[in-house]
């Protein structure tokens, strides 16, 4: 509904408005309307305040609303001035609100208030067909929009972990809150319209607004490298000395790989121009997916989302079959593409025990299998060498959110290592707490040469990334030319609004994981320093159902891989019995996104385990549901 702020109209009280009113705007707040009190008891003769703060909101860059629109545009009838009240408290109001002034100017300022009310609303429902007409949507296909098949979803704000929704109801648009279960592709942190997080972002802006970054410093900036690097709240503390800035996290990795490959040339003297034989690729997994710039998207096999796409596309290394990790009928397992190992392993703790799982025999497979294929590939064009190994550790987000077994992983690094290949770590989706911890190399028991965040770094508010390298990494790219430097940058590199915003995230992070505040107990942490959120007992229960192939859960992630249908079909073809559970924690309160036969629940690294375990209760039901329809 319509917001009325009532000002102060006593000497000195513009201030005290107008800081009111940022305040509310900053906080979401529309303010459609101000109504000043006089002060009967001023001799000073200032005056009212009524024309200075009309005066305020009508400059050229006027007020906005959290929506974009407009604020206070008529000013002589969205402020308006009251009589002063008796200053008696004894002295009941009913005249006073009886009043011819207070009549006539109350009854302006209502007649604008309906106006803007009707105008919202009717705006409300003209903007998801004026959405369609004008927007192009991400990894959309707008044939079903255009047929009508499909609604776009609307959303009128966002609050904590819930989105406010809007949708048709018997007597017009209803609004309903809808727990963000995609976490907004992965990036909310501290949750929606967090007012400390805009704050943080405010006071940058109305420090800084943007500055130039080459040969510059600023404190934003060099705060939040040294945090990123140098303290026991970023995840390069122990192995990175530099951080490169860059706008999101596909940049990201275009910065590491173009690291990657300086280190290795220069290690082997290797020049990266067209006079040389060598041809330099990546090692990399199966179904990894780093990005839709052109050059990352090389690295990654043929499939919908780069084959037909551009005509430059073409698939540069080589990309390894993996072993992941699952609950299936209940039990922890492994699963191997090819079969499945008899790992002896009872726990998920178990599994995520690499140092003790070094000594193994199946440490022993994975290392000897990945040496095997990695010769191959070479010894096949005498040219070809791997110049990189590119990892998403942990877990491969957009290939299906599939857990891979972090002994695998270090397997496969410590063969780079072997090698002296740069090893990249793209903890875009991964890293900063996304699975409970700093950074996977906590897990992996392995440090990068290069590794890249994104998503989770300014909070959930603003899209930045950075490149973190190690000394080594760096040194590379010293020499007496410019040609030798890194080249690369974009207009907002640094910009200290997400600097600022990225300082206040990570420090909320490292307060969170420092304080525990998922609750007390010895199962606080589950797995070498890793937060919990989901039960892995509801986790373990939901591979149980015939419905479900198998379930995992790491961090504040929780993916489930449904059978698919009679048609065979899998990955993102194979929608058919995901979408029905979609649908049915819709209607419970929950927006999920599938990822064809997967569905999962991603929550921030601030929500309760009380409410991960709601979550996973609701989940548990929508497949008894459709179970029960199928």
């Amino acid at each position: 509904l319509p917001v009325v702020l009532v000002g102060d109209g006593r000497l000195g009280g513009i201030s005290a408005t107008i800081s009111a009113l940022e305040s509310l705007l900053t906080r979401g707040y529309d303010i459609h309307a101000i109504a000043l009190i006089e002060d009967s008891a001023d001799t000073s003769g200032h005056g009212s305040n009524l024309p200075a703060l009309r005066e305020y909101a009508s400059r050229c860059m006027a007020l906005r609303s959290g929506n974009g629109r407009h604020l206070l545009g008529n000013v002589e009838k969205s402020i308006i001035s009251l009589p002063a009240v008796p200053s008696d408290i004894n002295i009941p109001l009913d005249d006073w609100f009886e009043s011819e002034k207070v009549l006539e100017r109350s009854d302006k300022m209502n007649q604008h208030l309906c106006q803007q009310w009707e105008a919202h609303v009717n705006t409300l429902e003209e903007l998801r067909e004026r959405g369609k007409n004008v927007l192009w949507w991400p990894f959309t296909q707008h044939q079903g929009h255009n047929d009508k098949k499909v609604k776009a979803t609307q959303i009128d704000g966002a609050s904590g972990d819930s989105f406010s929704i809007l949708h048709e109801g018997k007597d017009g648009l209803e609004r309903t809150a809808h727990f963000d279960a995609c976490a907004s592709w992965w990036t909310q942190g501290m949750g929606h319209g967090e007012s400390s997080l805009g704050l943080a972002a405010a006071a940058a802006a109305g420090r800084f607004g943007h500055v130039i970054f080459p040969d510059v410093v600023h404190e934003p900036a060099t705060e939040l490298a040294d945090k990123l690097v140098n303290s026991n709240i970023g995840p390069g503390q122990g192995w990175a000395t530099r951080v490169f800035f860059s706008d999101d996290g596909s940049t990201a990795m275009e910065v590491a790989i173009k690291m990657g490959m300086k280190k290795f040339s220069t290690d082997r003297g290797i020049e990266l121009d067209k006079s040389s034989d060598v041809v330099l690729t990546v090692c990399a997994q199966q179904d990894c997916y780093h990005g839709d710039t052109l050059g990352v998207m090389d690295v990654a096999e043929p499939s919908i989302f780069n084959e037909g796409q551009h005509p430059w596309y073409e698939p540069k290394g080589l990309f390894l079959a993996y072993p992941t990790v699952r609950y299936k009928n209940g039990s922890i397992g492994l699963n191997f593409p090819a079969s499945e190992f008899d790992h002896g392993l009872s726990s998920i703790g178990e599994v995520f025990d690499v140092n003790k799982r070094l000594s193994s025999q199946l440490y022993h497979e994975y290392y000897n299998s990945i040496q095997k294929d990695w010769d191959s590939y070479e010894a096949e064009e005498k040219s070809r060498l791997i110049g990189s190994v590119v990892i998403e550790p942990l877990l491969l987000g957009a290939g299906g959110m599939k857990f891979v077994d972090p002994l695998w992983q270090r397997a496969l690094i410590d063969i780079a290592r072997s090698k002296c290949v740069p090893v990249i770590f793209d903890e875009v989706a991964s890293g900063l707490y996304r699975l409970g911890v700093r950074s996977c190399r906590e897990i992996l028991k392995a440090d990068p040469d290069v590794a890249a965040y994104a998503k989770l770094l300014t909070g959930g508010l603003l899209p930045m990334s950075v490149t973190l390298a190690s000394e080594d990494v760096f040194q590379t790219f010293l020499g007496d030319t410019k040609a030798e430097a890194l080249l690369h940058g974009h207009s907002y590199t640094a910009h200290p609004v997400g600097c600022v915003i990225s300082i206040h995230a990570l420090e909320t992070y490292n307060e969170m994981f420092q304080s525990h505040n998922h609750g007390e107990g010895e199962d606080e942490v589950e797995i070498d320093g890793t937060m919990k959120y989901f039960s892995q007992d509801d986790v373990s229960s939901l591979s149980e159902f015939p419905l479900v192939q198998e379930s995992m859960a790491l961090g504040t992630v929780l993916a489930v891989t449904i059978e698919p249908d009679s048609s065979g079909s899998s990955g993102y073809a194979a929608a058919s019995r995901s979408i029905p559970i979609v649908k049915y924690l819709f209607e419970k309160g929950i927006y999920a996104r599938p990822l064809g036969n997967v569905v999962y629940i991603m929550v921030s690294p601030l929500t309760s385990r009380d409410e991960c375990s709601r979550l996973s209760h609701i989940l548990c039901d929508a497949i008894k549901s459709v179970s029960v329809n199928i």
